[in-house]
């Protein structure tokens, strides 16, 4: 009977070997962000510097930084990624005409938002309660972002749905369905990264006193999802102001921590 000697330590290394090329390197994945628009909305651009597979989120605004890095690096815009559907967060579809601009990435959002921005967002004057209406119209800036053409985003060309996996390169863009802000906001991660819109910003939250597709109790379910599924180290970068991580929401957010919500 032939006796086949088996090297243990040499067998592990050639299995940890195999293991690491079949995971994406960390650092391949790269982040810029510029913050743009009337209320300062971050937009972020996320590349795998391998493939050069490239993502947009949030484009509130004009964002020449950004779309000047794309040139630069040659980078393949796969996706256009939408948290929500708020005149914030969609502005540069209109100012930048970015369906024109990039024909084959993919615009992304849920039918939610779809739904919401056809019949709350861009019908405002009705929609909204009559203070926040007021303000908007007292508001040259503001009047301006809520009369956009929304028919400048049209129907997205993918509806995200809760756990979608997006293929970026080596990586996965995972989505996460978090209602609250808005009723089909959406949180993507990717590589220990969350891009979180409005729905959770640093030490606090998205409002939902505003509009009407927005619920408080929706927002403290998804938030404290988030608590839950993702590592404390998570680092969370949302559509406003700077990045935290989902360790400190859960103690310090004001609004909603992991044992208590304060609306």
């Amino acid at each position: 009977m032939l006796k086949i000697k088996i090297n243990t330590t040499g067998l592990i290394v050639f299995l940890l070997f195999l293991l690491s090329c079949s995971q994406p390197n960390p650092s391949n994945l790269q982040m810029l962000t510029q913050t743009t628009g009337v209320i300062g909305t971050n937009c972020y651009l996320i590349y795998d510097t391998q493939s050069r597979e490239a993502a947009l989120i949030d484009p509130g605004d004009t964002i020449p930084k950004l779309l000047a890095h794309i040139e630069k690096e040659n980078l393949d815009l796969r996706y256009i990624l939408v948290t929500h559907c708020h005149p914030d967060h969609i502005y540069g579809f209109y100012t930048m005409h970015l369906r024109d601009k990039f024909p084959d990435a993919k615009v992304c959002f849920s039918v939610e938002e779809l739904e919401d921005m056809t019949k709350i967002v861009s019908k405002w004057k009705e929609a909204y309660p009559d203070e926040v209406s007021q303000e908007i119209q007292n508001s040259p800036v503001f009047l301006e972002l809520f009369n956009m053409d929304y028919s400048t985003i049209g129907q997205p060309d993918i509806y995200v749905e809760d756990g979608q996996k997006l293929p970026l390169g080596d990586f996965e863009i995972t989505a996460i369905k978090t209602p609250g802000h808005a009723h089909g906001s959406i949180c993507f991660h990717v590589n220990n990264n969350l891009f979180s819109g409005d729905e959770l910003i640093y030490h606090g939250v998205g409002g939902t006193k505003t509009s009407p597709a927005a619920s408080f109790d929706a927002q403290v379910k998804s938030i404290r999802r988030l608590y839950t599924e993702l590592p404390d180290e998570t680092v969370v970068y949302p559509g406003h102001g700077k990045s935290t991580t989902i360790g400190e929401e859960k103690k310090e957010n004001k609004n909603i921590t992991l044992s208590k919500a304060l609306q």
